[in-house]
């Protein structure tokens, strides 16, 4: 009796899922089918990132500009110039417009970079920013001339 049909117990199951000896398969007999299926070819398939690394790096900086903004920038100003006078008056708004533009220019006072750092962040944005333009460009001019 088959192994794999030892967990069986009843007789009638056993005998009609049993096969007798000219019933059963040769050894290579799968080999022999799939020789005798077609070929396909089969590309091979990229696996799509699931989120973008550019996305991750837009939502650091968003991340890091909140918290730089949130831990240096004075906001009591704004608000007590926009609470100060309860009626519409142009002076109430140029009073606000002064307490963001004195916030802005105090939050990013700490900040302090050289000349060289500016003229290397300049140059590697504009390296950047360059070689996306020249991949464009000749990718299109690439695809003209076939």
């Amino acid at each position: 009796m088959d192994k794999n049909n030892a967990h069986i117990e009843d007789d009638f199951l056993k005998k009609l899922i049993s096969l007798p000896e000219d019933e059963k398969l040769p050894n290579d007999f799968t080999r022999k089918v799939m020789v005798g299926l077609p070929k396909v070819a089969v590309a091979p398939v990229e696996a799509k990132r699931k989120i973008d690394l550019r996305i991750i790096g837009l939502i650091a900086a968003v991340s890091i500009t909140a918290i730089f903004i949130f831990f240096n920038f004075d906001f009591s100003g704004i608000f007590k110039a926009a609470a100060e006078n309860p009626e519409n008056n142009p002076v109430k708004y140029l009073n606000l417009l002064t307490s963001i533009s004195k916030s802005f220019s105090d939050g990013f006072s700490g900040i302090k970079i050289s000349s060289i750092s500016i003229t290397a962040i300049i140059a590697l944005a504009s390296l950047y920013f360059a070689d996306i333009f020249f991949k464009k460009w000749f990718n299109q001019n690439h695809t003209e001339a076939i």
